[in-house]
């Protein structure tokens, strides 16, 4: 192996995978995970799952992430910076479809 340079890998899928992104991020998530919940886990997350919880999901709910934003005031969901931005989002929303 060339010094700086990480060692690549391919699973059944043909996907690209990097063995040192594949350990840091088996260390993050040991560090952030319990052992017990962990082991409960393995039976349930697949790697669709896990997926998702790295990258996000494909698709993003609008109205359901408009529903549950968190706002440090009351008063700024009316306000013309956060109205701005779900009206941007929207916009986005109807490009991608």
């Amino acid at each position: 192996m060339i010094k700086g340079f990480s060692s690549f890998g391919f699973d059944g899928k043909s996907r690209l995978y990097s063995a040192d992104q594949t350990a840091a991020f088996a260390a993050g998530f040991g560090a952030v995970v319990p052992p017990p919940l962990r082991a409960r886990m393995k039976g349930i997350l697949d790697g669709g799952d896990l997926s998702v919880l790295i990258a996000g999901a494909a698709v993003i709910e609008l109205a359901d992430w408009v529903k549950h934003a968190a706002y440090a005031e009351p008063v700024a969901r009316a306000d013309f910076t956060v109205r701005c931005f779900w009206a941007a989002m929207v916009g986005r929303c109807r490009l991608t479809r």
